[in-house]
């Protein structure tokens, strides 16, 4: 299935089947629901405006069973705010074409396309079995690279890939690869922003739960506004 004429094609680059209607039930689609609340609140997770395009930044995500499948934020919500369940998708698996490692499908249980960044979420599952959590917003961009901020980086554990990974393909989480000294760094994806909004830019991090991933985000978050408390 390609993209339909309601989703933005240059966001969901991937294509897709859908194996079932199943969505998430339980305490933990209730705890990411929970985070996005607060990280919506810090600034986060910002809705896109101005923009024609309906969505809002970031996404979120936890292991869902031993196989590598995962929970994941859908695409394009207009806010991140008050979640359900009918607001995750399931990701069974990724299948890349024979020898084109950029053309993608997701096989995924829902009422809504995954993420269009699910990619990303995958790659690390995948690859390492100690990562459960995933979390990755839009850090104000000042904030990021106030020279108060980047004296800070390396006390921090902060890393910046070195340069722009094409969001919503494989492209991306081999950048954060190139860089990624060990899953505790607090990673800045560099220029990796919608046009309407360079104001905030994408970071993630990488944690064994929810609440770790979390406090790891809204952390830096805070230390970043008290390092700059003066400006």
């Amino acid at each position: 299935m390609s993209c339909s004429s309601d989703l933005n094609s240059e966001l969901v680059k991937f294509t897709w089947e859908q194996l079932s209607t199943e969505i998430p039930t339980g305490d933990q689609v209730k705890e990411v629901s929970n985070i996005c609340n607060t990280l919506d609140t810090l600034d986060l997770l910002t809705s896109y405006t101005p923009s024609e395009i309906i969505g809002s930044n970031g996404n979120l995500s936890y292991r869902y069973g031993d196989e590598g499948s995962f929970v994941v934020t859908a695409t394009q919500l207009p806010s991140k705010k008050g979640l359900n369940s009918s607001d995750f998708a399931i990701i069974d698996r990724y299948e890349f074409a024979e020898n084109d490692t950029t053309a993608s499908k997701a096989f995924y249980h829902g009422l809504k396309l995954p993420s269009s960044e699910s990619i990303l979420h995958w790659y690390y599952y995948s690859k390492y079995p100690q990562v459960n959590a995933i979390i990755h917003v839009h850090e104000i961009t000042d904030l990021l690279y106030s020279p108060k901020s980047r004296k800070r980086w390396r006390d921090l554990g902060i890393v910046e890939t070195s340069r722009y990974g094409d969001a919503g393909t494989i492209d991306l989480p081999l950048t954060i690869e190139e860089v990624l000294k060990n899953l505790n760094n607090y990673v800045i994806l560099k220029n990796h922003y919608p046009d309407w909004d360079k104001e905030h830019t994408g970071t993630v991090v990488f944690a064994k739960n929810l609440q770790e991933a979390f406090y790891h985000m809204s952390s830096i978050h805070q230390k970043l506004l008290a390092i700059n408390e003066n400006e």
